[in-house]
Order: C-alpha cells, then sequence, then structure tokens
C-alpha cells in the first residue's frame, strides 16, 4: 500500500493494523462472493492455451498489441551488463524460456547461420523453429539469385539492457543481431540499414520482430522472435516451466525510497503499474488538470529515478476526482479508470503510456466520496473487478465485475 511521498520525492510503503483488518474484511466477503466463479475458472485453465497466447513483440511496430517487455533484472550486473547465473527470471518469460540461467542454458540448441561464415549460434529451442523458417526462407531466395552476406552474427548472451534493469531478449536465445558495422542502433529513430526489404520479409514471415520497423528507436541489426503466436504453423506447444519454489507467505516489509515524481498533492491519484512492460511495477501518478488526464511514471527499472520516458496526456477526459491504475483489457499496459464522486459513470483510458484511447460506461452503483475503491481479477476471467467498500456502520463490499462493471453482488 502506498502511504505517501515525502516533501522531496521520499516514498514510504507500509501498512496499517486498522487497513489491515479492514482489508482481511474485504478479502473473507469477496471469497463468499466470488468463490464459485473462481473454481469454474480454475477448472478450465488451459496453460497450453495461455503459453500460445503469450506475446514477446517488442514494439507495435512489428505486431499488436504489443508484448511482455523482458522481466526487471537485478542491479548486480557483472562486467559488459552480464548477469549472475543465481539471476531469477520472473512471469510470462520463465513461465516460457527458464527460471534462471540453467533452465535457459540448458534449452540452448546450435544454428547454422544460412548465407554466412559465421557457422553455428546459440538458440532456444523454443524459437528454432522460427529459425529454421528463416533458413527455408534465405536457401529459396539464394536459389533465386538473391543474396544477403551475413559478415557478423550474436544471439544469446546472459545479460541486461544497457541502461536500464530489465532483461534483453539476448538473454534467452531469441535475438540475433546482423552486421551490426552496417546496420547501427539510432536512437534518433533514423533507420541506416543496408538489408534488402526481401531479406527483412523472410525474417518477418517467420515471426520475428526487426529493430528497423521499432517505432521511437532504430536498431536494423537485430530480429527478435515474436512468440508461437507469429510463427506460422509453429506445431506442438510445451508445457509452462515448473515454478522454481513453493508457494510463500507474504511478509510486510518498509521501503523508503526517492522517486522521480516529487511529493504527493491532493490533486493526484497514486498507483502501482507496469508502465514499461518489465514485468516489475513502477509509480504511477495520475492528475487532473483542467479538462486533460496528466500521468507519469517513476520507473523501477531506473531504480524510480527517470520519468521522463513515460509521460502521457488525455485531453478530454478530466476533471475527476479519482483515477484508479491497472491493466482493465488485459493487454499488458497501464490502463486509468476514471471516477467522479456520487455518480455511476466511468471513463476508461485504454493503453495511457502507448497511444492512449478512451471509452466509457456505467458502473452498478454510484461510488461515493468517502468509499474505498480497490481493484482485483477476483473471478479470474483475465479482467479485473471493481470493488467498492462503504465506510457506513457494517462496511459493505461490493463488487462490480470487468469488463463493463456488472453488478456482482455486496455483502456486510
Amino acid at each position: 500500500m502506498v502511504s505517501g511521498l515525502g516533501s522531496r520525492g521520499q516514498l514510504n510503503i507500509s501498512m496499517s493494523l486498522t487497513r489491515f483488518v479492514l482489508l482481511l474484511v474485504l478479502v473473507v466477503s469477496l471469497l463468499l462472493l466470488s468463490g464459485a466463479n473462481a473454481v469454474a475458472a480454475a477448472e478450465s485453465d488451459d496453460p497450453e492455451a495461455e503459453l500460445e497466447s503469450v506475446n514477446f513483440s517488442e514494439s507495435g511496430g512489428c505486431f499488436e498489441p504489443v508484448g511482455v517487455r523482458p522481466p526487471a533484472s537485478t542491479t548486480d550486473s557483472l562486467p559488459n551488463r552480464g548477469l549472475p547465473t543465481s539471476h531469477v527470471v520472473r512471469g510470462p518469460w520463465g513461465d516460457t524460456f527458464g527460471r534462471d540461467y540453467n533452465g535457459v542454458a540448458g534449452s540452448m540448441v546450435s544454428w547454422n547461420v544460412p548465407g554466412s561464415r559465421v557457422g553455428d549460434r546459440s538458440v532456444h529451442e523454443l524459437a528454432l523453429p522460427a529459425f529454421e523458417q528463416v533458413s527455408a526462407g534465405l536457401e529459396a531466395a539464394a536459389a533465386e539469385g538473391k543474396v544477403y552476406e551475413i559478415t557478423t552474427a550474436g544471439t544469446w548472451v546472459w545479460r541486461r539492457v544497457g541502461g536500464r534493469y530489465y532483461m534483453s531478449t539476448h538473454a534467452f536465445g531469441i535475438t540475433i543481431d546482423i552486421n551490426s558495422a552496417t546496420n547501427p542502433y539510432r536512437a534518433d529513430n533514423v533507420l541506416v540499414t543496408d538489408m534488402p526489404e526481401w531479406f527483412v520479409d523472410i525474417w518477418r514471415d517467420a515471426g520475428f520482430c526487426w529493430g528497423g520497423d521499432w517505432q521511437d528507436i532504430k536498431d536494423p541489426m537485430h530480429f527478435s522472435w515474436i512468440g508461437p503466436l507469429a510463427t506460422p504453423g509453429y506445431g506442438e506447444l510445451p508445457d509452462k516451466v515448473a515454478p522454481r519454489g513453493t508457494q510463500q507467505s507474504f511478509t510486510v516489509t518498509d521501503l523508503s525510497t526517492r522517486t522521480s515524481i516529487g511529493g504527493p498533492t491532493s490533486e493526484a491519484s497514486y498507483g502501482l503499474g507496469d508502465a514499461n512492460r518489465d514485468g516489475a511495477v513502477d509509480l504511477i501518478e495520475i492528475r487532473s488538470v483542467g479538462a486533460d488526464l496528466h500521468a507519469a511514471a517513476s520507473m523501477s527499472s531506473s531504480l524510480f529515478g527517470s520519468c521522463s520516458d513515460r509521460v502521457g496526456v488525455v485531453p478530454g477526459v478530466g476533471p475527476f476526482d479519482r483515477a484508479i491504475v491497472g491493466d482493465f483489457d488485459g493487454n499488458a499496459t497501464v490502463d486509468v479508470l476514471v471516477l467522479r464522486d456520487g455518480s455511476d459513470a466511468y471513463v476508461l483510458v485504454h493503453d495511457v503510456f502507448s497511444g492512449p484511447s478512451v471509452s466509457s460506461g456505467r458502473l452498478s452503483a454510484p461510488v461515493r466520496a468517502d468509499d474505498l475503491v480497490a481493484v482485483g481479477a477476483l473471478d479470474r476471467d483475465q479482467f479485473i473487478d471493481l470493488v467498492v467498500v462503504s465506510t457506513d456502520p457494517g462496511s459493505t463490499v461490493r463488487v462490480m465485475h470487468g469488463p463493463s462493471f456488472s453488478d456482482g453482488g455486496s455483502a456486510e
């Protein structure tokens, strides 16, 4: 629970006994309301279908929606951005490619780079069918007299991204950098490449995201596999990787750190969300400024010290009384639910940091100024539900099921 920010940007996270008791009452009530739905959903879980739906696209220029960014990395980096072998891989990337260095390393296989003198390179066994499709495409092109010589190629390196604390796609063996000297990385978003279009198309058709298609920067040496859903005829999918350990209880920890957002204000709402899709939570600030919604994120990938790359302004949404951060449409981006006290009307801002769009509707009951509001995926249908707790005597708890926030009942 975010209890406040110091006057100079000091973030204090704590949980008081009173709020803990209220939360405990809330949880028990929600279990009574949604237990049957949760059991039904659990019986229908399909791990293979879940894995098939995972999208690792690095940019909307390659595939929509934008995929899940590689997970957060330890700040205990080795030289050249290397990661210690003890580093744990969390989230969908761990589910798919391996939970740690040994799991990922044990999944590496050799792939011979076609049309080159560089020989074999290590790639993840799950991505091998896509790389083999590239081989077939390049061989067919060579038979037609079309050749692009590959002089340098780099694939698997257990490391993080430069200047950020999240893992590189190279750490999973699903990425290759080709001819870096003539296809340089450009932070100014200017594309410089000597790759012919037919060569790039072969990689695209096999399910790879090309760095030359990125929307904000350009890295044309870089091809990264999007995942099974982007590779035609991929075939049988593996099971999710087993967890490393057993289920553990939560512990309450106080955290203090300086942030780039600054001090708190009664005119802003605060929440936690994954603004850059790296699997780690960032601190989100939402303000009502006239008729506009202003959003800023203090990024955990830079130790909460940077927010300049995640700022959003959505016109025509304000004024409003409270804003709730969450992934309401289930596409791994930050959405904002805007509410006005005493009203049952809501506005939902989708993808506030990456091309926002706006929808609206009505809640099953109005939210009053003194109500406590929380969100959570209570019925396990992959959509976030809204929970409203009345502070009147009796503490009525009402659940409104997403995505339409229909009435799920109430309990006292």
